[in-house]
């Protein structure tokens, strides 16, 4: 099966996104060819809003359906048999007739809940968009209940289309660590993560 990723982010770099898109492609391609398209598309369409709207301020939404126009067109050439993605700005308004598998560890409203950064003009037009890409996934796959119980909650998608996947920590388990052995009711979590850019 040729499967095509798309991300304006390297997806074959481990240090994007804790490695997740590195780990998720890695399992793929033991099995399927995987193709990465979208690289700057973002980027690309911040330089052409800086060089012809600069009194205007930035926003990536508004540049969606040119960016989506653009990934349809990369798929739709590549002949291939499905979509993976979890950037709902690149993918909301695809053009296309394969499968779309969306996955994404949480949704823009709990992002935003947490981040407390968005106006809420922004937040409703990108829960829109982010509701535009669920619906038009043929199956969504997020790391939790609670993400996937946020989604049901703030969006209009049939429930049969979510399903749950830990993606865990990308890290291998000790071989002398057996669960079995933790006879505690208290969760001790350590954290570890690589940069991040809030």
């Amino acid at each position: 099966m040729r499967i095509a990723y798309v991300s304006n982010t390297n997806p074959f770099d481990i240090n994007n996104w804790s490695g997740t898109p590195h780990y998720l492609i890695a399992a793929l391609q033991k099995h399927h060819e995987v193709v990465w398209i979208g690289g700057g598309t973002i980027n690309g369409a911040f330089w052409h809003h800086r060089f012809l709207h600069r009194e205007k301020r930035y926003n990536l939404l508004d540049y969606s359906t040119d960016i989506c126009r653009i990934i349809s067109a990369a798929i739709n050439e590549g002949r291939f048999d499905a979509v993976i993605s979890a950037t709902f700005s690149m993918c909301s308004r695809l053009e296309i007739d394969i499968p779309l598998i969306a996955f994404c560890d949480l949704t823009y409203s709990l992002c935003n809940e947490y981040l407390r950064k968005s106006p809420s003009h922004l937040r409703v037009r990108s829960m829109r968009e982010e509701e535009r890409f669920l619906q038009s996934a043929d199956a969504v796959v997020y790391s939790s209940e609670l993400a996937k119980i946020s989604a049901l909650f703030d969006y209009d998608v049939p429930v049969d289309k979510f399903h749950v996947l830990d993606f865990g920590a990308n890290i291998p388990a000790p071989a002398d660590v057996h669960p079995e052995d933790f006879d505690d009711d208290i969760c001790r979590l350590v954290f570890v993560g690589l940069r991040c850019y809030l």
